[in-house]
């Protein structure tokens, strides 16, 4: 542009110079001519000179436009001269580097702080116009909303945190109380056992003690029979000891009889000699029955206190024996409710090993869902997903179902046909959803809606296993 000006300065210069020498040479030569001449030259100088220095004015802007553009905003216009042709773009030049450098400063400013979480820091709009300050309060809507957004990634962030470690920690805890269910099922089997031997044993014994009660009620009875006839023997010998003193005085008052007929033989003399021989025979047999009669007598009492001592034995007998009734008895009763609560008990223990065991098959079921979404944060190669890929009939329910003591205690009931179906299903959805994990599933909405929808198919059929298994033990053991 100065190279324009110049071009048409010299121009006109010339062009000036030659009307005037035109003219001078048409007019002649006198003072008002030369005074005229010198006057426009003066003129035309202070043009020239007044054309150089707004060319000036116009580089410096020029200049301080060229670093604006270049991305340098610290340039300013100055020596503004008052009233000078160029004075009122230099200032509005100025004013204008003013307003873009405030503008981009405040929204640095109010960004960077944003990027550190500092949103606080707005970008300032005072001193702003226009353009400028509704663009900065955009900018200020826009940092409130990264603050919102920042408070909420790191809600997400923190939940996502804290899910993951619940995620972690619930595995953990689920496989500690698989450990103790697994323990506690072994000891319940053990307990099962036993208590099914002690009410296999009860049984077998009730039959042993109810013989050995019978036995023992039919010595009582001998007992209290041979207490009766030691009783009738010991009133018949006393009844003997009467007969026998009723023989020993009638021998005593033959024995008077014939003494008394042997005195009067004796008196009669020759003639009583036959009567006195008979009279000495019948003392003599007298004297002999009495003989008899006392050493029956003898007899007899010993009998009778060997008696009295029997029925004294005996009458204890019978007392140990009513005794032993009472206890016999007793006993009975309290070994057939010990076998009858050595089957309760067995029953019980059943019923708590084979709640325990569906216990331990639903923390499984826990366990192997919570691997199969632990697999969408720890990949396909991970621990848990290797553990997600058991199979329906390698896993503990599929063993105890197909082969194991579930279809030897369960098998004839109606629940039991529930169970394989959804139980297939658990673990084919799982396996579907770790199929779909590629390496598009993050980006791709449509697989994760696929994702989503098998492991809730596996949710679903999962309810259908805990139902299969508690109606199990219900319809087993009743409600």
């Amino acid at each position: 542009m100065g190279s324009r000006i110049h071009l048409l300065a010299g121009v006109a210069f010339l062009l000036y110079v030659a009307f005037a020498f035109l003219g001078f040479r048409a007019a002649g030569a006198n003072g008002w001519m030369i005074t005229l001449m010198t006057l426009s030259v003066v003129v035309f100088i202070l043009m020239l000179y007044t054309l150089h220095r707004i060319q000036v004015a116009l580089a410096r802007i020029t200049a301080r436009m060229e670093e604006a553009a270049g991305g340098n905003l610290a340039g300013r216009i100055t020596g503004i001269r008052k009233g000078a042709a160029t004075e009122a773009a230099a200032w509005a030049l100025n004013d204008l580097l003013d307003q873009v450098e405030a503008y981009f400063r405040e929204t640095n400013a109010a960004f960077e702080h944003a990027q550190k979480g500092l949103t606080f820091r707005k970008a300032m709009t005072s001193g702003l116009h226009g353009a400028f300050r509704q663009s900065l309060e955009r900018v200020n809507v826009s940092v409130e909303a990264m603050a919102d957004s920042q408070r909420l990634v790191q809600k997400e962030r923190l939940l996502a945190r804290v899910g993951e470690l619940s995620a972690v920690n619930l595995v953990k805890d689920l496989k500690t109380i698989q450990d103790f269910l697994v323990a506690q099922n072994q000891d319940m089997r053990v307990v099962a056992n036993l208590s099914r031997e002690t009410a296999e044993e009860a049984e077998a014994s009730t039959a042993g003690i109810q013989a050995i009660v019978a036995d023992l009620n039919r010595v009582i009875d001998l007992i209290d029979s041979t207490h009766g006839q030691i009783t009738q023997i010991h009133e018949k010998s006393s009844e003997i000891q009467q007969i026998i003193q009723v023989i020993t005085e009638v021998a005593d008052k033959t024995n008077l009889l014939a003494l008394n007929a042997a005195i009067e033989a004796a008196h009669a003399g020759e003639a009583g000699k036959g009567f006195a021989v008979v009279a000495e025979e019948v003392r003599t047999l007298s004297e002999n029955t009495k003989d008899a009669a006392a050493s029956i007598a003898a007899s007899i009492g010993s009998f009778g206190l060997a008696t009295t001592r029997m029925m004294n034995d005996a009458g204890h007998m019978k007392e140990i024996a009513d005794t032993s009734r009472s206890a016999i008895t007793e006993f009975a009763g309290q070994f057939q409710r010990f076998s009858e609560s050595a089957r309760t008990s067995l029953a019980q223990v059943t019923r708590a090993q084979d709640k325990g065991f569906t216990s331990l098959v639903k923390v499984d079921h826990f366990v192997f869902k919570q691997n199969g979404y632990r697999t969408l944060q720890a990949g396909l190669d991970s621990a848990e997903a290797k553990a997600a890929r058991t199979d329906h009939h390698q896993c503990r329910l599929g063993l105890w179902y197909e082969q194991g003591e579930g279809k030897k205690a369960f098998g004839q009931l109606a629940c039991y046909d529930r169970l394989a179906l959804p139980h297939a299903r658990v673990h084919g959805n799982v396996h579907a959803a770790m199929g779909l994990l590629n390496e598009r599933w993050e980006s791709d909405p449509a697989l994760q809606e696929d994702v989503v929808a098998a492991f809730q198919a596996a949710e679903q059929a999962s309810d259908e296993v805990m139902d299969a298994l508690d109606c199990m033990v219900t319809e087993r053991h009743g409600g």
